[in-house]
């Protein structure tokens, strides 16, 4: 294998690596898995911000994002109109009028 070739493989195994942590980090916020998504942070010195504020307790982090009113149903919305943009930026692209969520 050339450098050239070496090089190219490494940085595409680096980008799928990071790819993967970002999803695995989303899909356990989103689900609501307190756990698994503190699992995500690589050392136990990890903070986390959240509109300004700073947390060095991520389960702090997380009950207070929890006790916010409506959390839940915030995430559902948000998923709701994020499902929406991409079925309407697709339809879009492949020129058909966008379908509704069911």
């Amino acid at each position: 294998m050339t450098y050239q070739e070496q090089l190219l493989l490494h940085a595409v195994t680096g980008r799928a690596a990071i790819l993967d942590l970002n999803a695995r980090h989303n899909r356990a916020y989103s689900d609501g898995d307190r756990e698994r998504w503190i699992g995500t942070f690589r050392h136990s010195g990890a903070s986390y911000t959240r509109g300004g504020e700073v947390f060095t307790d991520l389960r702090a982090a997380w009950d207070r994002a929890a006790d916010t009113a409506s959390w839940r149903g915030r995430r559902r919305t948000s998923s709701r109109r994020r499902w929406a943009a991409s079925s309407a930026r697709c339809a879009a692209a492949a020129g058909s009028p966008p379908s509704s969520p069911a």
